[in-house]
C-alpha cells in the first residue's frame, strides 16, 4: 500500500512477491497464490522480468503445497523459459524454492511426467503466465 502511495509499483511487485513466499512457508498457499497473481500482473504490466521469474517460482511451489504437481512443472517451466528468453536468472528470495519445488514436483510425476509438463510451460509461457494471473494454473 506504501509503495503504491508513492507511485513504487515496482517495490510493491516485489513486496507481494515477499508476502506471497511468507504466507508459503508459513502453510498458506493459498494466500500466497492470490498475492503472487496480484504480483505477476504488476510486474508484467511493467515489465519487470525478475519478479516475473520469481513470482512464478514461489507459485510453483505453492502449487506443489496444494499437490498440483503438474502445475508446478509447467511454471517452473514457465520461468526457465522468461529467464532464458530475457537474460535474467532464476533469482529467488531463498534459492532452495527452485530446488525444493523441482524435487518435489518430480517425485510426485516422475522424470518423464515432469519433464513433459516442464516442456509444455517452456513452450506455453505466455498461457502459465495468464493463467497464473487468473489464479488457475491446472
Amino acid at each position: 500500500t506504501i509503495s503504491r502511495g508513492v507511485g513504487r509499483e515496482d517495490a510493491a511487485a516485489l513486496a507481494l512477491t515477499s508476502l506471497g513466499y511468507v504466507h508459503l512457508r508459513r502453510g498458506r498457499p493459498h494466500e500466497a497464490t492470490t498475492l503472487l497473481a496480484e504480483a505477476l500482473e504488476i510486474s508484467g504490466r511493467l515489465g519487470f522480468r525478475a519478479t516475473t521469474i520469481s513470482c512464478l517460482i514461489v507459485r510453483a511451489a505453492a502449487a506443489t503445497a496444494l499437490a498440483d504437481a503438474e502445475a508446478a512443472a509447467r511454471l517452473l517451466g514457465a520461468a526457465s523459459a522468461v529467464s532464458e528468453a530475457t537474460g535474467e536468472p532464476l533469482q529467488l528470495l531463498d534459492s532452495s524454492v527452485l530446488d525444493e519445488t523441482t524435487q518435489a514436483a518430480r517425485r510426485e510425476l516422475g522424470d518423464a511426467a515432469f519433464d513433459r509438463a516442464f516442456q509444455l510451460g517452456r513452450s506455453s509461457a505466455d498461457d502459465v503466465v495468464i493463467e497464473a494471473l487468473a489464479d488457475r494454473v491446472t
